[in-house]
């Protein structure tokens, strides 16, 4: 797997498609970070940024993966897993290299505004867990691994406890009362589902050393355990065709 690991990185090298996560880490240092002075502006920056890498990243890694002629390299191995997990670990490396280069280049560009070391290092293992947990659904929510009717369940899933508040504002007389229970059973449901992994993205910007917290971390990474093999067993029904 790890010979297939260094294929995508060097095919993503050598297209220079890294140089829109690692030109996008500069330019976000420097322009948004360069006058800041709040270390906790600078944190929740970094948080929302590595965030849109791993989007982007996924999405990318995504079409790669599914071209006709890298589909090819699954006849060498001895399962699709094998396969789909190389590009999610590809996908990791290269967002946390855009996540490295942002903190170096604040550093550099925006000293004011770069956190104590010690309070960065803390939000270390929050930043990992949020950057996996958003390749791994912005990969389940790709034709890669999902068909239009799990990718729309994914979508309301996370739409509609984010949604909600709006919707309650400018439809607040307009749908049945039958139909606004329903959204609210729904978003109050997913929400408490979604609430770890909001509580990870505070944890990124105000670590804390505290049993909730630790609590929260062996949830999430079980979520994050979930969430892969959802993906892998998703990827492994998918019907391929292999130009």
């Amino acid at each position: 797997m790890m010979r297939l690991v260094r294929w995508i990185l060097d095919d993503y090298m050598r297209t220079q498609r890294i140089l829109v996560e690692w030109v996008a880490a500069v330019g976000i240092a420097y322009v948004a970070l360069h006058a800041h002075s709040d270390a906790a502006s600078t944190l929740a920056t970094w948080s929302l940024s590595v965030i849109a890498f791993a989007l982007y990243t996924t999405s990318v890694i995504a079409d790669i993966a599914e071209h006709p002629s890298n589909l090819v390299r699954l006849l060498q191995l001895e399962s699709r897993r094998t396969y789909i997990v190389a590009f999610l670990v590809a996908t990791f490396i290269i967002v946390a290299s855009g996540y490295a280069l942002l903190v170096a280049a604040t550093y550099l560009f925006a000293q004011a505004a770069f956190p104590d070391w010690q309070l960065w290092l803390t939000t270390i293992p929050a930043i990992i867990m949020l950057i996996v947990t958003a390749i791994i659904v912005m990969m389940l929510l790709t034709p890669l691994v999902a068909g239009p009717l799990q990718r729309l369940a994914l979508l309301a899933f996370i739409a509609v406890p984010l949604a909600w508040g709006r919707v309650i504002a400018v439809l607040p007389d307009m749908l049945p009362g039958t139909v606004m229970a329903a959204f609210q059973a729904m978003s109050t449901f997913f929400g408490i589902m979604l609430w770890p992994t909001m509580q990870l993205y505070s944890l990124t910007i105000n670590p804390q050393f505290d049993t909730l917290s630790l609590l929260l971390v062996v949830i999430h990474l079980l979520i994050i355990s979930g969430l892969t093999v959802l993906a892998v067993r998703w990827y492994d029904r998918r019907s391929l065709t292999i130009a």
